[in-house]
């Protein structure tokens, strides 16, 4: 997982093909923010998904991960927190979509980070990375994020 400010996400450019287009996105997102929605930005290979919603308790949250797509994960507004731990750590699987065409997992464990996404603030998640998401910091449970879907080929 790589933390950083929205205006910092395209030095990383270099680590994934595509992430220069899902930084791009975000960054004119940041500045010129539009309605919740699906946004695609090259087809199915990367789109994103804005949602305002409010942030839940971490009592229940469960991990989850992904294999055929990296999550950039921005917040435009509120904040929340994000659980991770690595996806090979000790943690037991409670449901898989892959088998039925989906491309999520969930997982019971420990936490081993638990950073905070305040506005302005994103995170880049890969296959390795068991994230427990959109989680209550004890601020304004309301937050809007952007989650960009960037296809690993």
């Amino acid at each position: 997982m790589i933390v950083d400010k929205i205006e910092n996400i395209d030095k990383y450019s270099a680590l994934l093909p595509g992430l220069d287009k899902a930084a791009a996105f975000v960054q004119d997102f940041w500045k010129a923010p539009r309605a919740d929605g699906r946004y695609e930005i090259d087809g199915e290979r990367i789109f994103a998904n804005v949602s305002t919603y409010d942030a839940k308790d971490r009592e229940g949250a469960q991990f989850e991960a992904h294999r055929r797509y990296a999550d950039l994960q921005a917040v435009i507004c509120g904040e929340e927190a994000i659980g991770w731990a690595a996806l090979d750590d000790t943690l037991t699987e409670t449901r898989e979509e892959y088998s039925k065409g989906g491309d999520i997992a969930f997982y019971t464990g420990t936490c081993v980070v638990d950073t905070v996404l305040p506005a302005g603030y994103c995170a880049l998640l890969l296959p390795q990375d068991a994230h427990m998401p959109c989680l209550y910091t004890g601020k304004d449970r309301k937050v809007t994020k952007i989650v960009v879907k960037i296809a690993l080929d």
